[in-house]
């Protein structure tokens, strides 16, 4: 959470010298700018009556000039998503995710004869958070594509077949979690812009990098988990359950 943090302020902070500079590299709206704070100062040093009519117009001026910078609105923006996303993770998944870890039971997965299958259309949302294994679910390969949000896949609730499986995920922001049994092999292969990846207690900061990593007992395991994963900014976490 600190470090998820540490990073929104300094992405903000980057953006925010930017927009100074592209404030000040414009010299009409560099006059506004400064022409609005005059406006706001000289608005202390008068009476009520053209007191505030300073003020507005100072006001105006300056917010003007502010919003007439695509710096300014790349802050904006990435602060709506930010704090959207983090906000939905602290509400649903980081208040519970002690209790739900810890309250492990024995789930039995009934098995059924392979039959044919209907080609199957389902709709999907660009951004939104994503739960799969809240129930007890039939194993198929996993493919998930989105914009913008967290990602909880809960293998607890399933039962693999004894062969190497998928799971695909594509975004551009958001967490990644991953419960996976023990005495299943996994196979990580992230791709992240700038992020992080927690595996088997090891952590490891990427920029612009891809990762494969293997879990200590993939080459002994019947029942494999291939993970891939790419993302611009984010998290990605695979724990043992």
């Amino acid at each position: 959470m600190k470090n998820a943090w540490r990073f929104f302020l300094t992405a903000e902070c980057l953006l925010f010298v930017i927009a100074l500079w592209q404030l000040f590299d414009t010299a009409p709206l560099a006059i506004l700018f400064f022409l609005g704070c005059l406006s706001i100062y000289g608005a202390t040093k008068r009476k009520k009556k053209s007191k505030r009519f300073l003020q507005i117009i100072g006001s105006i001026l300056v917010i003007v000039s502010l919003l007439n910078n695509f710096a300014v609105w790349l802050m904006l923006v990435f602060a709506i998503l930010f704090i959207g996303l983090k906000g939905v993770e602290i509400s649903g998944i980081e208040l519970f995710q002690q209790n739900w870890l810890n309250k492990k039971k024995i789930v039995i997965v009934d098995t059924v004869d392979p039959s044919t299958h209907a080609a199957e259309r389902t709709k999907k949302s660009w951004i939104g958070d994503t739960r799969i294994g809240s129930d007890i679910f039939e194993w198929n390969d996993i493919v998930i594509s989105i914009f913008a949000g967290d990602t909880i896949i809960d293998l607890g609730n399933t039962l693999l077949p004894k062969k190497e499986n998928t799971i695909v995920i594509r975004k551009l922001f958001g967490k990644t979690r991953i419960l996976v049994p023990t005495g299943i092999g996994v196979k990580l292969q992230q791709n992240s812009l700038l992020g992080t990846v927690r595996f088997e207690k090891e952590s490891f900061q990427l920029k612009n990098e891809e990762l494969i990593i293997y879990s200590k007992d993939y080459d002994e395991s019947q029942r494999k988990l291939h993970i891939l994963s790419a993302n611009c900014v984010g998290e990605v976490e695979v724990i043992r359950i």
